[in-house]
């Protein structure tokens, strides 16, 4: 390692820094928590997994309640995975098409399917469904 330049701390100086980023990401966590306290509207309704009105399977802050796209990228970061859909929560189909259109009835009838496009065409509820950190 060190003949090509390269750190040779560098495994454990990267292991370090994920880690103080992981402990970084539950602090933020304990304060969404506390924000969550003072919405006007429940979070029940607006930062929840839930059916509802718009073309989206869950409220408008789900994401930040649940600081999806910091744990998402962990799981990035852990596995190298470079899916284009890893942790998909959009139903693309339905978004683009419209719930109950052909297509979108097709699609999510599918069987399983090759991991990563299985994500496109079938979109998750929580980062943990595919592993995510905690």
């Amino acid at each position: 390692r060190a003949a090509l330049g390269l750190d040779p701390d560098g495994e454990t100086n990267a292991q370090a820094a994920f880690d103080a980023a992981q402990a970084f990401r539950r602090e933020a966590e304990g304060v969404v928590a506390l924000q969550e306290a003072d919405y006007r509207w429940p979070a029940e309704r607006i930062a929840r997994w839930r059916e509802n009105p718009t073309s989206y399977e869950f409220g408008y802050l789900y994401t930040t309640s649940d600081c999806y796209y910091w744990r998402r990228e962990e799981l990035q970061a852990i596995d190298a995975n470079e899916c284009i859909c890893l942790g998909n929560i959009t139903n693309l189909i339905a978004n683009l098409f419209g719930e109950g259109h052909p297509l979108d009835d097709l699609v999510r009838n599918l069987p399983p399917i090759e991991p990563c496009l299985d994500q496109c065409a079938h979109p998750v509820q929580s980062i943990e469904e595919i592993g995510g950190s905690q």
